[in-house]
């Protein structure tokens, strides 16, 4: 059932970022791996909350979130994660090990 859940989720996060994903990717950045806790939210995400803050420096400030997505999405930019898999609760060496075998 958990594996069903975690499946789902998965699923549902990769038509989610397709959503976001340029036709022609200039600027990757790598997220570490997909968070429950930050799952639908990217705003709650450390890595895009300094990413827009960085753009609006340069670009100016966004209406809202959306904004930024799609500015960001049309400047050909993209977050890939490294790990499709949910290691935020892996032990360490645990989590180095997946992320390793990920590149």
């Amino acid at each position: 059932m958990t594996i069903n859940i975690f499946k789902e989720m998965t699923e549902a996060l990769n038509q989610t970022q397709q959503q976001y994903q340029p036709k022609s990717t200039k600027i990757l950045f790598v997220e570490e791996a997909v968070n429950l806790k930050t799952f639908f939210l990217p705003q709650k995400l450390q890595c895009f909350r300094a990413i827009k803050e960085a753009f609006s420096q340069v670009f100016g400030e966004f209406k809202d979130h959306e904004d930024f997505l799609q500015f960001f999405k049309a400047s050909g930019c993209y977050v890939e994660y490294l790990c499709q898999d949910l290691i935020n609760r892996l032990k360490l060496p645990m989590r180095q090990k997946v992320r390793t075998e990920s590149i």
